[in-house]
């Protein structure tokens, strides 16, 4: 599957608001301050990793956001749900921890949920693969992302390009193999994007300005086939308009309904950083 990182390559993709606000901090930690959480999540990762120990990157974001709750620095703020994607994102990249994915990824979850709930943390837990984990990414830093990478591929007041198309084509196709995923499991997210998008959603592009379409048509191996091979599904809920509005707020993900939904819906916060 064509990732968002290769079409997007040549944008300056650490001015994403996903990256500044969350990914880039975790990304940037030298933080050493490690509480009960983050003990357990390191406990987690030993287990697999062995002699090798966990990933020293992955613990630093840890410990990030288990200061910055430890010290009180953020009130009713939701930093579980990205870290839980970044650690998703780092783990499935490494081959060490193999058929053990969605365990550790559940354990983590887990752990992040019932340590921070006191403090905002609305992070919804399953246990899912490395794919299906990928493109609740993609759905995730959707609506964070969109309003900049508009900004910056479409030029000269212009609705659509290519570039722009084959971004909107993966967010499509993240929706889909989700959507189709969703057919069959019931987890709270499944029950979430259900109630918001209704049965057998599909996703698709219109041709003239790149807008995401849901129709009511069942989702098919093979319309998620024919999006992950990058021909996205065919022809048009409309892509956020005031996406491009994001500047020192951000749009609020501690829902675990909030997936894609209109910019106008959302609640706005502050950032803590």
């Amino acid at each position: 599957m064509t990732t968002v990182e290769e079409i997007l390559g040549g944008l300056n993709l650490d001015n994403l608001p996903s990256r500044l606000f969350f990914y880039g901090l975790f990304e940037g930690s030298t933080g050493t301050y490690e509480d009960e959480c983050a003990r357990n999540i390191k406990g987690i990762l030993s287990k697999v990793s062995g002699a090798e120990g966990p990933d020293d990157k992955i613990m630093k974001g840890v410990y990030y956001v288990s200061e910055k709750y430890g010290k009180h620095e953020w009130f009713n703020a939701d930093r579980c749900t990205p870290l839980y994607y970044w650690i998703g994102d780092k783990l499935s990249q490494s081959s060490r921890y193999g058929s053990s994915f969605p365990d550790i990824m559940s354990l983590i979850c887990e752990e992040l949920r019932n340590s921070y709930a006191a403090h905002g943390c609305r992070i919804t837990c399953s246990t899912i693969g490395r794919n299906i984990m990928g493109s609740r990414k993609v759905i995730y830093d959707y609506p964070l992302d969109n309003g900049t990478i508009q900004g910056q591929l479409l030029i000269d007041e212009s609705l659509c390009n290519e570039k722009y198309r084959s971004y909107v084509q993966v967010i499509a196709a993240a929706y889909n193999i989700i959507s189709n995923d969703c057919t069959t499991n019931v987890d709270e997210y499944c029950k979430n994007f259900k109630g918001q998008y209704g049965e057998n959603s599909h996703w698709e592009v219109s041709k003239s300005d790149c807008k995401l379409t849901k129709t009511s048509k069942p989702v098919t191996s093979m319309d998620v086939q024919v999006s992950l091979e990058g021909q996205g599904p065919k022809g048009t809920i409309s892509s956020p308009e005031n996406s491009n509005n994001i500047t020192t707020t951000v749009i609020s993900s501690i829902l675990p309904i909030t997936i894609g939904l209109p910019f106008a819906a959302f609640m706005l916060y502050k950032v803590q950083l």
